[in-house]
């Protein structure tokens, strides 16, 4: 039987109140919320194996829930996940504003450079031996990158470049075990 001592004080009353709310068994959302929170801290802690070492793993935390068919397993998960599927879709709204923002911005930097091409043209026909190179650089900011903080059923490639974008980690969430099972035991995974 699942002991609720095994969870953090913080998360006990809302697995508890998840269990009660739906009549599940306490472990399927107390796997979520676990796994979701450690989603969250990600790279921003890491574990020093060697004393006198600089030597630093970063955990890497995985998660199952196993049933019968029926049992409430994805509702348990869907449950415990809302928390981090609200920051998700929060970071996504930020993202739209940003990239609208961005895209402004890039159509402004545009035209200053076609300006500033227009008045490198003019000053090198005064004196072509006259030095523009500060007028045609540009100055561009990056594009905005929207914040994930999880991802259903991708493949390995798609999970790569997230993470790439992602650096502090993220939950790569599958509702089927054996579908990720048998995207491993692809030659190269």
């Amino acid at each position: 039987k699942f002991d609720y001592e095994l969870l953090p004080d913080i998360l006990r009353p809302w697995v508890k109140d998840i269990v009660e709310r739906a009549q599940l068994p306490p472990d399927f959302p107390a796997v979520g919320a676990i796994v979701a929170a450690g989603s969250l801290i990600g790279r921003k802690v890491g574990i020093r194996p060697k004393r006198y070492d600089d030597w630093l793993e970063i955990p890497n935390l995985w998660g199952a829930v196993i049933g019968r068919p029926g049992v409430m397993k994805s509702p348990a998960l869907e449950e415990a996940l809302k928390p981090l599927k609200r920051l998700a879709h929060a970071a996504a709204e930020q993202y739209e504003k940003e990239l609208a923002e961005y895209e402004v911005s890039r159509l402004a930097s545009k035209l200053r450079g076609e300006a500033a091409k227009a008045t490198a043209l003019k000053i090198l026909k005064t004196n072509p031996a006259a030095d523009v190179t500060n007028l045609l650089r540009e100055n561009a900011d990056p594009p905005p990158v929207c914040h994930r903080f999880i991802v259903t059923d991708t493949t390995v490639e798609a999970l790569a470049e997230v993470l790439r974008q992602n650096p502090n980690g993220i939950l790569a969430y599958r509702d089927e075990l054996i579908g990720l099972l048998r995207q491993l035991d692809k030659a190269g995974n």
